[in-house]
């Protein structure tokens, strides 16, 4: 054998285990990965709901004070403040009411009409009130239940072409003394004056039963 050549050799077994075998590469869950992702936006968004919670500035109790201070101060003025008061007394039961200023008292009516005689003329109205014994003459109007001075009635409003045409706002109770009515009676003319309707309602809104 000539001396140069040289023959293979065997590669012994710690040699062979040097040099590890590549393993192959797991696939990615991707589902795993964006139940993560979803998981840590959840979070972030509790974390940051609850910081803006703690650290936003707290209201003062001077808002509700000066809400307080806003709505008494818009309140409408009591239009009846400088009204007149009437007391009288009929079959033993005892009224009172207020009415405006320029009304006057003539034989137990409350008007503004300058003669109790006559037609009505533009802008007059008239109030009447008292027990009836017996039934109360009804006016020629619809009525619906209601509460006049605190006690259950009927409120008839309306046109009564029985008496001229002239608007009616009346308040009626039924038996108010065992089988005797009251009856509450305001007249005017226009009879579709808002303005005389709303007179009338203020004024019946004033009467009380003081016994």
């Amino acid at each position: 054998m000539p001396e140069d050549q040289v023959l293979p050799t065997q590669p012994n077994q710690s040699q062979v285990e040097q040099f590890p075998t590549l393993e192959k590469k797991k696939p990615i869950n991707w589902k795993v990965v964006l139940l993560g992702v979803l998981i840590g936006l959840i979070l972030i968004a509790v974390i940051g709901i609850t910081f803006w919670y703690l650290t936003k500035p707290k209201e003062s109790g001077n808002s509700s004070t000066n809400t307080t201070k806003t709505s008494t101060t818009s309140a409408k003025p009591d239009e009846t403040a400088n009204w007149k008061t009437y007391k009288t007394e009929s079959e033993g039961t005892k009224y009172e009411l207020k009415y405006p200023p320029n009304f006057t008292i003539s034989e137990g009516l409350i008007t503004n009409k300058q003669s109790l005689i006559g037609n009505y003329k533009d802008g007059d109205l008239l109030i009447g009130f008292g027990v009836y014994k017996g039934k109360a003459i009804r006016r020629n109007v619809q009525y619906q239940e209601t509460v006049f001075a605190g006690l259950k009635a009927e409120k008839g409003i309306g046109t009564d072409q029985d008496i001229g045409g002239v608007g009616v706002v009346s308040y009626y109770i039924s038996n108010f003394k065992e089988e005797d009515d009251f009856d509450f009676d305001c007249t005017f003319y226009p009879p579709n004056d808002s303005s005389l309707i709303k007179t009338c309602e203020d004024i019946a809104k004033t009467f009380k039963f003081t016994n």
